[in-house]
C-alpha cells in the first residue's frame, strides 16, 4: 500500500525533505513505517525516532490524516493514508 508522510520541524531538517511517499506491506502499522523510515533515514534515530523501540522520542507524534495524534505503533495503516510526523513542542 502506499502512504504519504509529511515531516516537521528537526526531522525535515535531518532528511532535507518535506513529504516522501512509502510502499508498505498491506498489513503495515506505524512500527513499519518508523522501520521503514529509518532505514531511509538513519538519521532520525535518537533525535525524532527512539533507538531500539521505534516509538518517537517524547517531543514528536504521528498524525493520522489531520484527525488524531498518537505514538501507538500498533496503529494499523490504510491505503492513501497520509502522515505527519512533527513535534508536538512547537508553537503556532
Amino acid at each position: 500500500m502506499k502512504i504519504t508522510v509529511e515531516l516537521y520541524g528537526i526531522a525535515r531538517y535531518l532528511t532535507k525533505t518535506k513529504e516522501i511517499e512509502l510502499s508498505l506491506k498491506d498489513d503495515a502499522c506505524l512500527y513499519d513505517l518508523a522501520t521503514v523510515l529509518v532505514k531511509r533515514y538513519p538519521q532520525l534515530l535518537g533525535h525524532v525516532i527512539a533507538h531500539q523501540t521505534y516509538m518517537t522520542e517524547k517531543t514528536f507524534k504521528f498524525n493520522i490524516n489531520g484527525t488524531h495524534m498518537t505514538q501507538d505503533l500498533n496503529l494499523k495503516l490504510h491505503e492513501m493514508d497520509h502522515v505527519l510526523l512533527f513535534p508536538i513542542d512547537g508553537g503556532g
